[in-house]
């Protein structure tokens, strides 16, 4: 009996041992992080290799430190310095009176450009906006377009502390960031077109709402999707003759230097 209770106890504690060892190791291994979405579709060819986003440039550079001389140009064209003082500037809109605006990523500001003749000032329309690159300017007013905001400055040009219109609600504007900054502007029909680019770098089926073209009515109302299976457009124009939109595509990651062809 005692070499039973002796060889019982053995089996309970080696059982408990065991029970143990397997707790900790559930609890020893936790998963690995997930890849920054930037890595997405790397292949394995590549894992090593050190290729990175770079962070665009958040502070004025003064004029005396762009080195334009540098650029290539062909014959009879010239590059020169307009203005200063807008870090981060992502698409312009221009003005009824001149004025351009300018519209930002990650320092979440709009400016404002007034050509005084000599020289160009700049001021924030608007600041602290979650990556507001979207600008377009119609019949007197500045629309703006961030991921979750939408805002109109009527007659801004005349009255620079005119406040804004919140239109955010009638757009019903789709919330990942992932390639969802905007470029916008008005067509020759008069509809405001907006990108709202897919939200990673290969998804392979988007949520509906992404990796479109739509238009809408400049108050937001009649929405419309024009093109889908766009990744991220980040510029488009109408043919002057025919009104066919044509627009850029920013194609997927890894493929290379030359590929893919967009």
């Amino acid at each position: 009996m005692k070499a039973f209770h002796r060889m019982s106890s053995v089996a309970l504690a080696m059982g408990m041992a065991l029970g143990t060892s397997a707790a900790l190791a559930q609890t020893a291994a936790p998963a690995a992080p997930p890849a920054p979405a930037w890595k997405q579709g790397m292949p394995e060819s590549m894992a090593t290799s050190t290729l990175a986003p770079l962070a665009g440039k958040n502070t004025a550079t003064a004029a005396a430190d762009i080195p334009i001389d540098k650029i290539k140009l062909p014959p009879g064209f010239k590059a020169e310095i307009w203005a200063t003082g807008l870090p981060g500037g992502r698409a312009m809109a221009l003005g009824d009176e001149g004025k351009i605006y300018v519209g930002t990523r990650g320092l979440g500001r709009v400016y404002e450009v007034s050509n005084n003749g000599s020289e160009r000032t700049v001021r924030t329309v608007v600041d602290k906006l979650v990556q507001p690159a979207g600008v377009a300017f119609k019949d007197g007013a500045l629309y703006v377009m961030a991921i979750n905001k939408v805002l109109r400055f009527d007659g801004i040009e005349k009255n620079p502390a005119v406040a804004p219109v919140d239109m955010t609600e009638a757009f019903k504007l789709p919330t990942e960031q992932h390639h969802n900054w905007k470029y916008i502007a008005f067509g020759p029909d008069g509809k405001l077109y907006v990108p709202f680019g897919a939200p990673c770098n290969i998804c392979a089926l988007p949520t509906p709402e992404y990796a479109q073209i739509r238009r809408y009515n400049p108050d937001g109302s009649g929405m419309e999707v024009v093109a889908t299976g766009v990744r991220n457009t980040v510029g488009f124009d109408w043919h002057p003759a025919t009104k066919e939109l044509w627009f850029s595509n920013h194609g997927r990651d890894w493929m290379g230097d030359d590929t893919p062809n967009d």
